[in-house]
């Protein structure tokens, strides 16, 4: 009879000779498994006994279980950048092992179930891998690699200036993207009070309202708006600029006109032009008529030559024109008006 091996032949013990024979019956036949030379992989071999000349034949299976080393992940879901969420991996080795982890996460041991916790991160996105090496002398492995990763830490402004009108266009507003918490303030709550400055965080973004007040005054005005992040301190800030109230009529303010009747039309500019009127201390002489557009005014000055026979004094009128909103702002005309001498031969 003779004795053969098929299957994994590497499982039996290289002292075995395939083919080996022998004579008679009640023989031991002796077989030595090979210890395994890979991890995770089991084997297996079938030994066959057959009788020489005959058909006769005993077959029996030889299987060899794994040497497991293994991990029940590959990797673990990425870890918020703030209070994050532990996770857990399992290790399954019929050997001893070492874990090497990144210095921004903790392990946490519980048999061979590790938690894993990574600190806040306030920075760019970061990763790395969990190492588990295999420490057994009798097998060697490649280390198992278990990656993980972090978000980064947001904080933005989607702008950094605005600009608002003097009466309109007042109400502005900005989307600030932070992971965590932030405050806004302004350096000029008269222009620009903030009621609403603070945000809970979220990364999509959340709004900040910045209304700005209207600007009656001679001067522009501008306010800057601090945003500042509650975990970093890091700060955006944007600039918010107005122009001024404009008031202003063309002209000199001291004309000076003939005796004979005559007439003078002025520009008003003014940020509201609905908002100014015009009037003459001397309403009969010097009479004052605002256009329908609200863009300048005409004074309609009498003659001041009498019957043409004697001679008149010189006269004159204050036209004042104002605004009649909060602005409060006056602009005066002084008109002279010449007197008439009449020719002599």
């Amino acid at each position: 009879w003779r004795v053969a091996v098929t299957g994994n032949t590497a499982l039996i013990a290289s002292g075995f000779q395939q083919n080996w024979t022998g004579e008679g019956n009640a023989q031991t036949l002796t077989l030595w498994t090979q210890k395994v030379s890979q991890v995770n992989q089991s084997r297996k071999a079938t030994v066959t006994i057959s009788v020489d000349g005959s058909s006769l034949s005993k077959s029996f299976t030889v299987n060899q279980s794994e040497y497991r080393f293994k991990t029940d992940k590959q990797s673990l879901s990425q870890f918020a950048e703030l209070n994050p969420a532990s996770q857990t991996f399992t290790v399954t080795s019929d050997g001893s092992y070492e874990v090497e982890e990144p210095d921004w996460i903790t392990l946490q041991r519980s048999g061979n179930t590790y938690t894993a916790t990574p600190t806040n991160n306030t920075g760019s996105v970061r990763g790395g891998n969990i190492r588990i090496r295999l420490t057994d002398p009798a097998m060697t492995s490649a280390p198992i690699d278990l990656q993980v990763s972090q978000r980064d830490f947001v904080f933005s402004v989607n702008a950094t200036s605005v600009s608002a009108g003097v009466l309109s266009n007042l109400n502005h507003s900005v989307t600030v993207s932070s992971s965590g918490k932030w405050t806004a303030s302004s350096n000029n709550t008269d222009m620009v009070p903030l009621t609403s400055a603070s945000g809970s965080g979220n990364r999509n973004g959340e709004t900040l309202k910045i209304d700005v007040t209207k600007n009656y005054s001679a001067s522009k005005r501008d306010a800057i708006i601090t945003i500042t992040s509650e975990d970093t301190g890091n700060t955006k800030t944007i600039s918010v600029s107005q122009p001024m109230y404009e008031f202003s009529v063309s002209g000199e303010q001291t004309p000076s006109v003939g005796s004979s009747a005559s007439t003078f039309t002025r520009t008003v500019t003014c940020s509201d032009p609905a908002k100014w009127d015009v009037n003459s201390s001397d309403a009969v002489n010097f009479s004052v008529k605002k256009s329908s557009d609200n863009k300048s005014f005409t004074v309609t000055i009498l003659s001041n030559e009498g019957d043409g026979k004697k001679e008149t004094a010189e006269r004159s009128a204050t036209i004042t024109v104002k605004t009649t909103d909060e602005s409060k702002r006056e602009f005066k005309i002084e008109v002279k008006q010449a007197g008439f001498k009449p020719k002599t031969n």
